[in-house]
């Protein structure tokens, strides 16, 4: 995976303005990113992520309303945030998780109908429940309880798939944490 993003990285250099290059170098950076993140080199997933963010931004600045293009540049935020939060960099993680959470509800236009987006949603309310939980934040609470409702909803409505369904659990024993640190061992 790395030759390939170094095989992308000199086509788009060689040729800056074929946007098909830029999405393909974006998209072989966020899987290689993946990748590192899973066998434990943060890091280094860290500034694959960056370096994706920074080829995606000026091209869903240039067409705002290329949802492929904005969903994927969300995915980025959420998944640099969790990296972030996995390191305990809490702060640094608050602004993307804002960004993903505020893009996510824009796209689903306030009812979250879209499978895939509401999935996405509920998992950015259970990190950010995480990060409140580890500022000891009094809210921590309330965001685990949208990430826990979102995924009852997924799971009622049978739109769940099988991630959303360890998510759903995720945000149940995070919410479950957060209520029996307040004196609440129900």
């Amino acid at each position: 995976f790395a030759d390939q993003t170094r095989r992308l990285e000199a086509l788009v250099q060689q040729d800056p303005r074929t946007v098909r290059w830029n999405i393909r170098l974006v998209e072989a950076l966020a899987l290689e990113a993946s990748l590192l993140a899973i066998t434990g080199r943060r890091a280094d997933s860290l500034i694959r992520r960056k370096r994706a963010r920074e080829l995606i931004e000026p091209l869903v600045a240039q067409d705002p309303a290329n949802k492929a293009w904005l969903g994927t540049s969300l995915n980025l935020r959420l998944k640099e945030a969790m990296l972030l939060l996995a390191e305990g960099e809490l702060v640094a993680a608050a602004h993307l998780l804002d960004e993903a959470r505020t893009g996510y509800e824009k796209l689903a236009g306030g009812s979250a109908n879209e499978r895939s987006i509401a999935g996405l949603l509920a998992l950015a309310w259970r990190l950010e429940a995480e990060r409140r939980e580890a500022l000891a934040k009094p809210d921590a609470g309330e965001a685990a309880a949208r990430a826990v409702a979102m995924g009852e909803s997924l799971i009622g409505d049978a739109r769940a798939y099988e991630g959303d369904l360890g998510d759903y659990a995720y945000a149940c024993v995070v919410a479950g944490r957060i209520t029996q640190q307040r004196g609440d061992a129900q």
